[in-house]
């Protein structure tokens, strides 16, 4: 594996952690849902930083896009007051949401520019994406417990869905590095073949000769 898919797997192990952290927040007696949320997304937003650090692609900034719209969403759960406490999560998710498919789309046009196939697993992590964003937030509107379990098992699901592009990248370059291996002989002993035919043409020549059949004159009678 490279740098750059190590790099993006191990954040979504991370990410896949913090998951399951949320969901044992009940347990472990956090009441605070609000700035539990600005924490989580907080260190979301780190993980995805030090992804984008680590990667540096040219013309893709993605994860510096993430960084900053989870930053927003998080602060957004902490200074946002209304009336009803619980909708605040569920109004930052969604705002998050939609600015994470604003970035999602955008990558699926950086891949498709490029004729890259990834552009078609993007296009259905992004459809599986907004559902079950969708489902979480119609669940967020109810105590502190439903919420933590709603958004932890969101994040692992995030996770696993952004873990399909590395994973598929990986299996996608070792099929092509097989490929070669296997071709790379044939194009030796083709080349070799020619190689010969190049240096020696008199013997070809001579092996055209032999092959050669000369047509039987038939004699004609007066």
């Amino acid at each position: 594996m490279k740098k750059n898919e190590i790099a993006l797997i191990v954040g979504d192990i991370l990410i896949f952690i913090l998951g399951i952290f949320l969901m044992l927040i009940p347990a472990l007696g956090f009441d605070d849902m609000n700035f539990t949320f600005f924490i989580i997304m907080i260190i979301y937003a780190l993980i995805n930083y030090v992804v984008y650090m680590i990667i540096r692609r040219k013309n893709d900034y993605e994860h510096l896009f993430i960084t900053l719209a989870s930053v927003v969403a998080g602060a957004s759960g902490v200074t946002f007051h209304v009336e009803n406490p619980q909708m605040v999560i569920p109004l930052s998710l969604i705002g998050w949401i939609s600015m994470m498919a604003i970035i999602k789309l955008i990558k699926m046009d950086y891949y498709h520019d490029r004729n890259n196939i990834l552009w078609f697993v993007r296009t259905i992590t992004f459809v599986l994406f907004l559902i079950f964003g969708t489902l979480t937030c119609i669940n967020l509107f109810y105590n502190n417990e439903i919420q933590s379990i709603m958004l932890g098992f969101f994040f692992m699901v995030v996770a696993m869905l952004e873990s399909l592009d590395p994973l598929i990248e990986f299996l996608l370059i070792k099929k092509r590095r097989s490929l070669v291996r296997r071709l790379k002989p044939v194009m030796i002993k083709e080349n070799g073949v020619a190689n010969i035919k190049a240096s020696n043409p008199e013997t070809t020549k001579k092996v055209t000769k032999k092959t050669s059949v000369k047509p039987k004159q038939t004699k004609t009678k007066k």
